[in-house]
């Protein structure tokens, strides 16, 4: 089996983060290794929640590992929730991020427009320097906006630009989710080998986890070997899958992405 950590928070409600990773590369055939970077009473987008930090204890975490001798196939980093844990994430790509190492980031910082009320220009500034150190970066359009020092963008062409505009030796591949136009939810992703864009129908419904499961989708297809047009595909499918699924719940909790976990299986 190939080996990821995934650097992210878990919370008890609202499938997200963790608890959308765990099984969905678990069921594409990787083992985990949580980095877990906060815990949550439930994800920020309830009313109310109480968090956690857990900064020092990924400090006692890397030493530990070290002594184990760890190493990863794969490293995914998803949400970071405070200014410090960028100093440990970064500490820890420097332990195991090796050059045979995937190293995907999710940069969650903004959407619609803007960034999330939690995140400062420097926490941004933090995220645009973890991008640089990844292979893959899955950003949504205004994530990849504020990447590029640029104004906000729902145009496929000027998406792609922006995106071909962060592509480098080591950045090989950038996926940008969450388009929308035309009655149609698309996800671009431009790499060595060209780019692409995967659209599906609209759901003007916005649930919670589903950015998760698209990165971790993307990083288990890709530790297998796949391609990343196919990687994007069969995420976006899945979740697609997913959100046709869900029938009477709170887009808060997330969609019922567990049932359709045996399309991942065979892949």
């Amino acid at each position: 089996m190939k080996s990821c950590a995934v650097i992210n928070d878990i919370s008890g409600f609202g499938k997200c983060s963790l608890t959308a990773a765990l099984p969905v590369l678990n069921a594409l055939g990787t083992e985990v290794n949580p980095v877990v970077t906060a815990v949550l009473t439930n994800q920020t987008g309830y009313d109310s929640y109480f968090m956690d930090d857990l900064g020092d204890y990924m400090l006692r975490l890397i030493e530990q590992w070290k002594k184990l001798g760890a190493s990863f196939d794969g490293v995914l980093s998803g949400f970071i929730g405070s200014l410090n844990q960028f100093e440990y994430v970064n500490a820890f790509l420097d332990e195991f991020g090796g050059k045979n190492t995937l190293v995907v980031v999710d940069p969650v910082m903004a959407d619609n427009g803007s960034r999330y009320d939690n995140y400062s220009e420097q926490m941004c500034s933090q995220v645009a320097k973890l991008c640089s150190r990844a292979n893959v970066i899955t950003p949504n359009a205004t994530e990849l906006s504020i990447l590029c020092g640029a104004e906000y963008s729902n145009d496929i062409k000027t998406v792609t630009e922006y995106a071909k505009s962060l592509v480098t030796d080591t950045l090989k591949c950038v996926i940008v989710t969450g388009i929308i136009g035309d009655g149609l939810m698309s996800n671009l992703c431009v790499c060595e080998d060209g780019e692409r864009v995967f659209s599906s129908k609209y759901i003007n419904k916005s649930f919670s986890g589903t950015g998760d499961l698209f990165a971790s989708v993307v990083t288990g297809c890709l530790l297998k070997g796949l391609s990343p047009f196919t990687a994007v595909e069969t995420a976006q499918n899945f979740i697609s899958n997913s959100i046709s699924a869900t029938k009477n719940r709170d887009s808060r909790d997330g969609v019922d992405f567990e049932k359709y976990l045996s399309m991942l299986n065979s892949m």
